[in-house]
C-alpha cells in the first residue's frame, strides 16, 4: 500500500539538487519548469504528490481526454449536434505555476478547463458553451501541461508520473474514439521556448536553433495530422481541422513588462512570478525580438502546411483552415494569472474564447 509513497520519496531524497534561490525576477538558476530540483526529482514529487492525494481520498483525473455533453432537455446523447476537439498545451488548461508538489500534482492532474471547455459556476463562458448554444455538443479537450510539438512520446518511469501527452499522443487518443467534426489544433509554445532549450545544449546558438525550428515543428505537425486526415477520408467522415498560430509573443512580453515591475514594487503580486519566468524564459523582454521572429516564422509554417493539405485532402471531405486569432490576439496584463503571471487568467480565458467563438462563427 505504502510502497508508491515511500519510492517516490526516496527518489525525490536521492534525486534532489540544490539550486541557488532567489527572489528576484531573473531567471533562477535551476532546471525548468517545476523549479529548484534535478528533473528525475520533479517526477519522484510528482508520484509522491499524487500518491499522497490518492491515500487522502483527493480524486486524480484520469489521463483519457475530458468529454462535456451540453444537455438538451429533450435531446439523447447520440444527438449529438457538434463535436469539438482540441490538441494543444498549459494555455488551453487551467495549469499555473506555484510550489513544486501543488505543482507538480495540477501537472499530472489537470486535464482540461481554460478558454476551451471550463464551465465552473461562476466563471464566464467558454468556447464550448459558447458553441453549444442550449443543444448538444461535445468538446474533448486533449490539451495537457508541458506538451510540445516535437517530443516523442516516453515511457520512462519519471514521464509516466508526469502523464505528459504530447502532440503524438494526443493524436492517438483522438483515433481512439469518434473523429469530431471540427477539430482544433494549438501547440508548440513549449518548443519555441530556444531560452531553455538553448540552455541545454550550450552548442547550439539561439540563432541556429530558431533557423532550424520552423521546418521541424511543419514535418513533425504533418506527419500528425495526415493520421487523422487519413483515418477519416477512410471512413468517408467530413471534418474541419483549424490550426492556429502561437499566442502573440510580443504582446505576451509586453504584458510581461507591467508584470515585472508590479512585481518588483510588490513581490506578493504575482507571488510565483519566479516559477513563471522559470517555466518559459523565453518570455522575458531582452529576449523578445527572437522570439517575435520565431513565432512568426512558425506560424508561416504552420499556414504553408494548412494550405499543402487542404489543397491534398479537400476532395475527400477533409477541410483545413489557419487561424491567426490567437497570434493577432492583443494580449494584456490582466489576460495572465496573478499566481505565475505566465498562463492564462480566467479574464484572459474568457477573452480567448471570445476570439475563438468568432473564429469559429460564419462570416
Amino acid at each position: 500500500m505504502f510502497v508508491r509513497p515511500i519510492l517516490a520519496a526516496a527518489l525525490l531524497f536521492v534525486c534532489c539538487t540544490p539550486c541557488v534561490a532567489t527572489d528576484s525576477v531573473s531567471v533562477p538558476t535551476c532546471s525548468k519548469r517545476i523549479g529548484k530540483m534535478s528533473r528525475l526529482g520533479r517526477w519522484a514529487a510528482a508520484g509522491l504528490a499524487v500518491s499522497v492525494g490518492s491515500y487522502a481520498g483527493i480524486e486524480t483525473v484520469s489521463t483519457d481526454p475530458v468529454e462535456h455533453f451540453y444537455d438538451c432537455p429533450d435531446c439523447l446523447p447520440d444527438t449529438v449536434r457538434k463535436h469539438y476537439a482540441l490538441i494543444g498545451d498549459s494555455l488551453s488548461t487551467d495549469f499555473f505555476y506555484s510550489n513544486d508538489l501543488p505543482t507538480l500534482y495540477r501537472l499530472r492532474t489537470v486535464r482540461s478547463g481554460g478558454w476551451f471547455t471550463d464551465r465552473s459556476a461562476g466563471d464566464p463562458l467558454c468556447f464550448a458553451e459558447r458553441a453549444a448554444g442550449g443543444f448538444p455538443l461535445r468538446a474533448d479537450c486533449h490539451a495537457r501541461a508541458g506538451a510540445s510539438v516535437l517530443s516523442s512520446p516516453d515511457a520512462s518511469f519519471g514521464k509516466k508520473l508526469g502523464a505528459i501527452a504530447h502532440l503524438p499522443q494526443q493524436v492517438d487518443a483522438i483515433l481512439s474514439t469518434d473523429l469530431p467534426d471540427h477539430l482544433w489544433v494549438w501547440i508548440g509554445h513549449n518548443d519555441a521556448d530556444f531560452v531553455y532549450a538553448c540552455s541545454k545544449h550550450p552548442e547550439v546558438t539561439p540563432e541556429d536553433y530558431c533557423a532550424k525550428l520552423p521546418a521541424q515543428m511543419r514535418d513533425t505537425l504533418e506527419r500528425q495530422l495526415r493520421r487523422i486526415a487519413d483515418k477519416a477520408r477512410d471512413s468517408n467522415r467530413t471534418m474541419t481541422t483549424t490550426v492556429f498560430g502561437l499566442l502573440n509573443f510580443s504582446a505576451a512580453i509586453d504584458a510581461r513588462r507591467s508584470i515585472l515591475e508590479e512585481h518588483r514594487q510588490d513581490a506578493t503580486h504575482y507571488p510565483y512570478l519566479p516559477q513563471g519566468i522559470d517555466g518559459f524564459p523565453t518570455l522575458m523582454p531582452e529576449h523578445e525580438k527572437l522570439a517575435a521572429s520565431l513565432s512568426h516564422a512558425i506560424d508561416t509554417a504552420y499556414q504553408e502546411l494548412v494550405k499543402d493539405l487542404e489543397k491534398e485532402y479537400s476532395a475527400t471531405g477533409q477541410h483545413f483552415r489557419y487561424s491567426a486569432a490567437f497570434s493577432n490576439f492583443a494580449f494584456r496584463q490582466g489576460d495572465f494569472s496573478d499566481q505565475d503571471g505566465l498562463h492564462l487568467s480566467a479574464s484572459g480565458s474568457e477573452r480567448l474564447a471570445e476570439a475563438a467563438w468568432n473564429e469559429a462563427t460564419p462570416k
